[in-house]
């Protein structure tokens, strides 16, 4: 891994633009948001600790509430990595599109994938399915925060992407903090429900996405898009020109 590092870093080195960071065209975020950055800055954290709740003890719960045997997790972690890199590759058409309906999608595909897992994990090829599921969701929720990142950062987009990758990993640690107490106190199959039940709380915040534009100067019309994908400026606008 060390060594595959260094092949990266040589080759980032020398085919990226010396370009400074301020000067770049994602300099700035492509329709600055503060309360939509918030917001999905509270998702992130709220999502990515369901998601791990669950995948922190996937052995154990493999083990002794499907019953499958200790051999099989490695091929469980296997298809739930396959699944992984088709959900990245997946939502890449969908959050150019819609990177808010893309939000939401992979967070209601999480939040089904445990409550599945909750209820149908004693089966063991539902069990696989889900936990593959649940990994291809959370995989295209993490892609899909990078999209949205560039466009709702409300000022430097490299600070703003710092803060959602830190919400990220406040909310690994929160979620694999809450799982261990309630493995401890409720079992391994209540951390499934957990998991669940936090993913559904970031699916209620993110539909309220809408909700927390940014509302528009009165007064204020936005230029008309003409059927070749021109810009169509207002008449006064053109007789000024």
């Amino acid at each position: 891994m060390s060594g595959l590092g260094a092949v990266v870093f040589v080759v980032v080195a020398a085919l990226l633009p010396a370009t400074r960071p301020d000067q770049g065209h994602a300099t700035r975020g492509a329709t600055p948001d503060a309360r939509r950055f918030w917001l999905l800055v509270t998702v992130a954290v709220l999502a990515t600790a369901g998601a791990i709740v669950a995948y922190t003890y996937v052995a154990l719960f493999v083990t002794e509430h499907t019953a499958m045997a200790a051999t099989s997790v490695g091929a469980i972690l296997l298809a739930r990595g396959i699944a992984s890199v088709l959900g990245i590759l997946a939502v890449g058409v969908l959050v150019d599109r819609n990177p808010w309906l893309a939000l939401i999608t992979t967070v209601a595909l999480q939040s089904l994938a445990l409550l599945g897992l909750y209820a149908l994990g004693h089966r063991p090829v539902a069990a696989v399915v889900l936990i593959a599921l649940a990994g291809l969701a959370f995989a295209a929720f993490t892609a899909t925060l990078g999209g949205l990142v560039l466009q709702v950062a409300p000022g430097r987009s490299d600070l703003a992407a710092a803060t959602v990758s830190a919400a990220v990993n406040v909310g690994i640690t929160g979620g694999a903090f809450v799982g261990g107490l309630t493995l401890s106190s409720h079992g391994v199959h209540r951390t499934v429900l957990i998991g669940a039940l936090l993913s559904i709380v970031a699916l209620v915040l993110a539909l309220t996405a809408p909700l927390r534009a940014v509302p528009s100067v009165p007064g204020a019309r936005r230029p008309a898009v003409s059927g070749r994908g021109r810009t169509r400026l207002p008449r006064s606008a053109r007789s000024a020109r």
